[in-house]
C-alpha cells in the first residue's frame, strides 16, 4: 500500500456505504472476497499485493457500523491500482493496471465498481499516469471509459507429450529466489524495448517472489531459473486458475530452444503435481514471445487457442500522452519517406481534438483543438475516443484499425498517420 498519507474516506456514497481507502486491517477481509468471487488461487496474489512492497493503491466499498474505519464494517467491494512504468519503443510512461475487481454478490447492481473506477481514475489524474490498463470482461469496461488497446499475446495449448524429454545435465531449472533479483534487474538496461512493454523494478519483482508461496499445500504461482554452467539462461512464471482446470506459462526469457524446452519441461512438472492437488486434469497454455526461442518451443510443442479479445486500456488524456510520445514519433518521421513533408491534421476524436503539425521530420504541434463532429465529409481524421488507444499503441497499424473499427477514418491522412502510428509488438505476457 502507499506509504504517502492520504485521508481514508474517499467519498460517501446511498445506503450508508462507504468508499474508503484500505487498512492492513482489512487484508484479511479483501483477500476472502477475492478467493469468494474468483477462486483459491486469488488469495496469496491478493495478499502479495496488500501486504507487499509495490505502492498499490487498494481501494474498497464498505458497509455497517464503522465503516470510515480501517477494518471498519463489511468489505462489499473492492479493486487494486497496481503501478506500472509502461514504455513504448523507449518512451518511458507512467500508468497503473487496475485489476481485483470484486463485488459481494449482495451489493451488486448498485454501480459500486464504476464508483471505484472513478475514485481510482481522479487519483491517477493528480498521480500524472498516462495510461491504464485492465484486463476483464468483454464489454463490460467500455462503459468505463476503457478500450480495446493491444492484443493479448497469442496462446498455444501445449499437450505434454509434445514437450521434449529432458536431455542430459546441461540445463538445470529451480525455483526463483530472491538471490535471482539482481540477476533479473540486471537484465534491464539491454532488453529489447520494440513496441510496448513494461519496465520491471525490484518491488514488481519481489512481490512476483511473494506471489509463488503456497496455500494450503498449493503452489499457484511459480517463478523458475534455467541454469547452465552454473549460470542464469533463462526465467519463467507460471499462473494457475483452479475453477478452470488451467496453468498459464508466461515467457521472460530464453537463452536458446534447448533452454526454452528445460523451462516448459518444468512447467509439466508444476502442471502435474497442480493435477494431483486438485485432483482433476490440467491444461497448459503457453504464451507465445514471437522472433524468441521460447516461441520456437511453443510452436513445437502446441497449437494455437485464440483468445476472444484484448486488453483494456483508458487514455485520460490524449493530448498529455502524444506529447510524452513525441520524441519516437519524431524518430518514426525522420526515418519514414515523409522526413522532407510538412503538414497538419486534426484528429478528431468525435467530442474533442488534437491538432498537430509536423515538419522535416519532427513532431512540432501536439495541442488541443475543437473536434470535427463528422470529418468523412471533408476527408478528415476521425478516431472513436475507445479506439484511440489501439492507435497509439499500435494494435494493428492506422490502417489496420480503420479496416476494422467503423468509426475509425483516416481520410487524405493516411501515410502520415501509417508512419506516426505504426503497428507495433506487445511484451507484457509475464507483467499483467
Amino acid at each position: 500500500m502507499p506509504d504517502e498519507v492520504r485521508p481514508a474516506v474517499v467519498r460517501q456514497l446511498a445506503d450508508g456505504l462507504v468508499l474508503r481507502r484500505a487498512g492492513a486491517e482489512d487484508v484479511d477481509a479483501i483477500a476472502a472476497l477475492n478467493v469468494a468471487v474468483f477462486g483459491a488461487q486469488d488469495e496469496v496474489a491478493v495478499r502479495a499485493l496488500l501486504d507487499g512492497p509495490l505502492p498499490v493503491d487498494w481501494l474498497v466499498v464498505a458497509a455497517g457500523p464503522g465503516a470510515e474505519r480501517p477494518g471498519g464494517g463489511a468489505v462489499a467491494a473492492a479493486c487494486a491500482r497496481i503501478p506500472h512504468e509502461w514504455c513504448l519503443d523507449g518512451v518511458a510512461l507512467r500508468g497503473s493496471q487496475i485489476e481485483n475487481v470484486a463485488t459481494d454478490e449482495r451489493y451488486r447492481g448498485r454501480g459500486l465498481v464504476r464508483a471505484l473506477f472513478d475514485a481510482h481514475h481522479e487519483q491517477a489524474a493528480a498521480d500524472g499516469e498516462l495510461l491504464q490498463v485492465i484486463g476483464g470482461i468483454p464489454y463490460f469496461y467500455r462503459k468505463l471509459g476503457y478500450g480495446y488497446g493491444f492484443d493479448v499475446p497469442p496462446t498455444f495449448s501445449v499437450a505434454p507429450s509434445s514437450v521434449p524429454p529432458v536431455a542430459g545435465d546441461r540445463v538445470v531449472v529451480r525455483p526463483a529466489g530472491r538471490d535471482d533479483l539482481a540477476w533479473l534487474l540486471e537484465r534491464e538496461p539491454g532488453r529489447r524495448r520494440d513496441g510496448l512493454t513494461v519496465v520491471r523494478h525490484r518491488e514488481g519483482l519481489e512481490t512476483w517472489l511473494l506471489r509463488t508461496r503456497p496455500r494450503h499445500g498449493i503452489s499457484w504461482e511459480s517463478l523458475s531459473v534455467a541454469e547452465a554452467g552454473g549460470q542464469p539462461v533463462g526465467w519463467m512464471r507460471t499462473l494457475a486458475w483452479g475453477e478452470e482446470g488451467q496453468l498459464f506459462l508466461l515467457p521472460g526469457e530464453a537463452a536458446d530452444v534447448e533452454v526454452a524446452n528445460q523451462l516448459m519441461a518444468a512447467a509439466v512438472r508444476i502442471g502435474a503435481e497442480l493435477a494431483g492437488s486438485l485432483g482433476r486434469p490440467v491444461e497448459l497454455l503457453a504464451s507465445d514471445l514471437p522472433g524468441t526461442p521460447w516461441s520456437r518451443a511453443v510452436h513445437g510443442a502446441g497449437r494455437p487457442r485464440p483468445e476472444p479479445s484484448g486488453y483494456y486500456v483508458r487514455v485520460p488524456d490524449e493530448v498529455a500522452l502524444l506529447r510524452a510520445l513525441e520524441p519516437v514519433l519524431s524518430r518514426r518521421l525522420a526515418t519514414s519517406g515523409l522526413v522532407e513533408d510538412r503538414g497538419e491534421l486534426l484528429l478528431s476524436l468525435y467530442e474533442r481534438g488534437v491538432r498537430l503539425a509536423w515538419d522535416g521530420g519532427r513532431l512540432t504541434v501536439v495541442e488541443a483543438a475543437p473536434p470535427d463532429p463528422d470529418p468523412f465529409d471533408n476527408g478528415g481524421v476521425g478516431v472513436a475516443p475507445d479506439w484511440f488507444p489501439a492507435l497509439v499503441l499500435g494494435r494493428w497499424g492506422a490502417s489496420g484499425l480503420a479496416a476494422r473499427t467503423d468509426d475509425t477514418l483516416l481520410g487524405d491522412h493516411a501515410p502520415v498517420l501509417d508512419v506516426l502510428f505504426p503497428a507495433r509488438p506487445v511484451d507484457l505476457s509475464a507483467d499483467v
